[in-house]
């Protein structure tokens, strides 16, 4: 891999980028492009952007960076529910000891052992989606993506059928966390907040007295050898959990089957005759279309990254939209090929806060494309492709309209 750019001599020299520009909205690659051939990152009104793969896989991992915390959403005046999930369970933006003692807890939950003996569950859960679809063409999104992540993992947390609809309807609501602006969904978010609450305390207690072979009794079995956590910071972790995997696994699986489906190469077809190809489609999907645009960074000290000086407390944008699709990384990168040698590192973050579910992420998503390929053949978009601005921190199709018929 080779370095992508000239740096530029100062701060100064770094291109703008109006990210609310028709320009950028429309055609966030092309822009990408001309800036990346003056310098790996640019300036925003926000702050400045990271574009290029290698700094942006060196900075993921960089101690000096963090994440920003949870006192500038807390700033703008979010109601008491809101904030306790944030100060709480939104383990993203913890640091130091109480981020590690959390996450190690956590992690319990997410081992191989553990995540592997739920690929049945995911199984199932994706075959049962496809005999719900009505006819030959569906809304992919509507009828499969966002409905396989919450099923499966109420299903993993022991959750009973019956009250599924409710978490379905919870996080549908928790969908606002992400709206700019963000306090016109106050009331919903609240709303969705107290019903995830009121329910996984109810289930922590019955673990507590009847454990048994489910994720939350893995955690709170987990608490006694890594460490205490207090009553709200083991619920609030789970809804987090709830919450933080089914936005991004919606939009990363609806990114990966329009890829596999609308991009030369075959690849729907050469899966469904060999499952051993999964990986591979499923990380040049991850590169073509990831579900994470961005991540946020501040330094904990003045820094220097490869002759640029960073602030303390400035605020760095990583962006995976830009940096998958960079050329000294992944050549003619705008091509779609499941044989690419090198693969995308970063759909699930890296270093201290790479995402802790990315083990169960990628098997669900695993055992839902092994399902689709095996049962629909000749998948077609017959339709406009709605997706999320490039500018959200999580995107995607939101509307993904796909014809089909079933194998016989």
């Amino acid at each position: 891999m080779t370095r992508s750019t000239i740096l530029p001599l100062s701060l100064d020299d770094i291109p703008g980028v109006d990210m609310h520009s028709a320009e950028f909205l429309s055609a966030p690659h092309a822009v990408f492009s001309q800036l990346r051939q003056q310098a790996p990152l640019a300036r925003s009104r926000r702050g400045l952007e990271v574009i290029d793969y290698q700094w942006m896989y060196d900075l993921y991992a960089d101690r000096r960076l963090d994440t920003p915390g949870v006192a500038p959403l807390v700033a703008k005046g979010t109601p008491e529910r809101f904030t306790t999930f944030l100060e709480q369970g939104f383990l993203l933006g913890f640091h130091g000891e109480r981020h590690n003692r959390i996450r190690k807890v956590v992690q319990k939950g997410f081992t191989p052992r553990q995540v592997d003996r739920q690929r049945q569950v995911m199984r199932q859960c994706a075959a049962e989606l496809v005999d719900n679809f009505d006819g030959n063409e569906i809304d992919f999104v509507e009828s499969f993506s966002i409905q396989f992540p919450v099923v499966s993992i109420c299903r993993i947390l022991g959750v009973p059928e019956q009250d599924i609809p409710q978490f379905k309807e919870a996080g549908i609501l928790l969908h606002l966390m992400g709206a700019v602006p963000l306090a016109p969904g106050y009331p919903k978010i609240e709303e969705g907040l107290g019903i995830l609450y009121d329910y996984v305390s109810r289930l922590v207690a019955d673990r507590r007295r009847r454990p048994g072979e489910d994720f939350i009794s893995a955690l709170i079995e987990a608490e006694h050898s890594e460490g205490r956590l207090t009553e709200a910071e083991l619920v609030w972790n789970i809804v987090n959990l709830l919450f933080a995997g089914q936005d991004t696994t919606r939009f990363q699986l609806a990114g990966v089957v329009r890829a596999a489906i609308e991009e030369p190469g075959e690849a729907w077809e050469r899966l469904a005759a060999d499952p051993r190809l999964v990986g591979s489609v499923l990380a040049e999907g991850y590169r073509f279309y990831p579900a994470v645009q961005w991540s946020s960074r501040q330094p904990l000290e003045d820094i220097e990254y490869d002759g640029i000086p960073f602030s303390r407390g400035q605020w760095i944008y990583l962006h995976n939209l830009a940096a998958s699709r960079d050329p000294n990384a992944f050549p003619d990168p705008d091509r779609y090929d499941i044989e690419r040698e090198q693969r995308f590192a970063l759909p699930f973050g890296r270093g201290l806060h790479h995402c802790v579910g990315q083990l169960l992420a990628k098997i669900g998503m695993e055992e839902a494309m092994l399902i689709l390929t095996r049962r629909l053949a000749d998948p077609r978009i017959v339709g406009d492709v709605h997706s999320v601005s490039p500018t959200a921190m999580v995107g995607g199709p939101e509307h993904l309209p796909i014809g089909f018929r079933l194998r016989t």
